[in-house]
């Protein structure tokens, strides 16, 4: 890959782990209150993409830092 490619591949990546962090946290925080409330059915909805933002912040944020990594190497 080019040095501009992975450079903005890495840009990209960044970002998109950004706001899956940010989803998480929204979920976090939804189903922390929906226990006060017990409201099953949604929560089991908002743990399911708790646990799917979390792998998507985990998969895209380590290639992004990868490229970015190898960026600074070269």
């Amino acid at each position: 890959m080019t040095r501009k490619l992975k450079r903005f591949l890495s840009i990209i990546g960044g970002v998109i782990a950004g706001i899956s962090m940010i989803a998480v946290f929204i979920n976090a925080n939804a189903i922390s209150n929906q226990a006060l409330n017990a409201n099953e059915g949604a929560q089991d909805n908002y743990m399911i993409s708790l646990f799917v933002n979390i792998a998507i912040t985990f998969v895209v944020g380590g290639f992004s830092l990868k490229l970015m990594l190898d960026d600074m190497e070269t």
